[in-house]
């Protein structure tokens, strides 16, 4: 179905939305028109999916009641191209001969939203909540049913999921392929261990390997942070489909490693509507690429938190604070607001 395009009109003049992506400069004050996420999906999702992307500039997304004109025959979106972190190579060659699996449908909402301000915009979005304030092995979703479970540890109250030696968070299949748009979010404290073993840890990995479900091999389709690569030595988030080598994959490249020890939030925005993977440090954009790949083209039965899917990868050493998904493309200044409000908002 296709997307119409809704006004929302502001102090200072109007943002247009067209297909889901605000094409005009925006802040999380303004009152902004977006279409709101689609119902159902398939794959195993186990909320809404294909959230409409608000694009980078975009301001607000959600709140109640119907916003905005609606007018038909929308244009397109320009896709700039801002370059920058592609064609590093990893350290594993992976093998790119697999299908990547086909892309689940979901049903359009037409109806568009006016969104108040920036929590507004963070509560509608939010898919899958992530907090590890309980005890054991599952890692609940607090504000979906996506629970996940903690591999080769356990969870202690502490708010906090303590990964090394090979622990990790193994996510469900399916929650990934099915958004339009998102926006990966979390606060971490990295502490990598031994400096032979920097190079390519995850952050998080969803995707596919050769060697089956829950098994590393070399990642076919992969969407990853790391937070240093192995060269260049900074944190960069990868995108790779199953019909691409590692060395062509889209990289948004930081200007420096995640800094060890130190609780730092980092996201990362895919934004398929202008062509754009975004990736920030403490509420700032701290790299960019252009990104032709849409979430659908991952086959994600390796949902993974601080495990990779290449088996020559060390593994993740550190702490998770909190792990946020959200079924859209987040402006600047929405990412901005929930650096600020920190991990422990209560929106």
């Amino acid at each position: 179905m296709q997307k119409k395009a809704s006004i929302g009109h502001l102090g200072f003049g109007f943002c247009l939305v067209v297909s889901g992506a605000v094409t005009a400069a925006c802040s999380a004050s303004d009152t902004v028109s977006v279409a709101p996420r689609a119902t159902g999906g398939s794959g195993g999702a186990t909320s809404g999916a294909a959230g409409a992307a608000i694009g980078p500039g975009g301001g607000g997304s959600s709140a109640t009641g119907a916003g905005g004109g609606m007018t038909t025959g929308a244009s397109g979106d320009v896709n700039p191209s801002t370059g920058g972190g592609a064609g590093v190579p990893n350290d594993t060659n992976p093998d790119a001969s697999a299908d990547e699996g086909g892309a689940d449908a979901a049903t359009e909402v037409p109806a568009a939203f006016t969104c108040p301000s920036a929590t507004a915009c963070l509560k509608m979005y939010l898919v899958h909540r992530y907090s590890f304030a309980g005890t054991g092995t599952v890692a609940s979703d607090t504000v979906g049913t996506a629970h996940g479970t903690v591999m080769n540890t356990t969870l202690t109250a502490s708010g906090d999921v303590v990964l090394s030696g090979g622990s990790y968070v193994d996510l469900p299949n399916g929650i990934i392929k099915v958004l339009t748009s998102a926006t990966f979010e979390t606060w971490v404290t990295w502490t990598p261990g031994d400096a032979g073993a920097l190079g390519w840890q995850r952050l998080f990995d969803f995707g596919d390997s050769g060697g089956g479900e829950n098994v590393q091999d070399s990642a076919r389709t992969t969407l990853y942070l790391t937070p240093q690569a192995g060269g260049p030595t900074a944190m960069l988030a990868g995108f790779k489909r199953s019909d691409q080598t590692f060395d062509i994959e889209a990289r948004a490249t930081s200007t420096q490693g995640l800094p060890p020890g130190v609780k730092t939030h980092v996201a990362v925005v895919v934004d398929p509507a202008h062509g754009l993977m975004t990736l920030y440090r403490n509420g700032l954009p701290d790299g960019t690429v252009s990104v032709t790949t849409t979430l659908s083209m991952l086959n994600d039965v390796n949902n993974w938190l601080g495990r990779s899917q290449y088996a020559g990868d060390p593994a993740f050493s550190g702490s998770i604070t909190e792990f946020r998904i959200y079924n859209a493309a987040l402006p600047p200044d929405v990412v901005q607001a929930s650096f600020t409000a920190g991990a422990d908002a209560t929106f």
